[in-house]
């Protein structure tokens, strides 16, 4: 299965293709994104990687992991993918998914992504913009249903 990232290269330029492993480079191990038709780039700060959701923006941009995305009522998103909580109605209850989901300041309750296609565009990301991070204490907490630093 390949496994499609983006990660900023030595000169801060965004790389987007598949995961390829690591490789060595003076004396350190760098993930590595191979980007067909070009070569294999090596991602010197691992954090700036982002998984591919398989979704794309109302312009057609690809959304990855720790992008922000804005709606029309301009409320921004932060795009993750991990452990979320979620609220089932058939349940009656929270319960813990693994996947992508967004957070957004104000709203205690992680959200699934969604159709993106229909509501949301890129405004930027987490890497490049630190500012726009969304700030932990809106992550929901499975076993209450109330914000909390569960999967900070």
């Amino acid at each position: 299965m390949k496994i499609r990232v983006r990660g900023l290269d030595r000169k801060s330029k965004w790389r987007c293709g598949e995961f390829n492993g690591y490789m060595e480079r003076d004396g350190k191990l760098l993930p590595t994104v191979y980007v067909p038709g070009e070569t294999v780039y090596t991602i010197p700060d691992e954090k700036t990687i982002g998984l591919c959701s398989g979704k794309n923006d109302k312009n057609g941009k690809e959304i990855y992991s720790g992008d922000v995305l804005e709606n029309k009522n301009g409320i921004r998103f932060e795009v993750r993918y991990g452990d979320y909580a979620m609220y089932c109605p058939v349940d009656g209850c929270m319960m813990e998914n693994v996947g992508f989901y967004v957070v957004a300041e104000g709203f205690y309750e992680d959200m699934p992504l969604g159709p993106t296609h229909e509501y949301a565009r890129i405004i930027g990301n987490v890497f490049q913009n630190p500012g726009l991070r969304v700030n932990s204490r809106y992550r929901c907490n499975a076993e209450t249903g109330k914000g909390g630093e569960v999967w900070a």
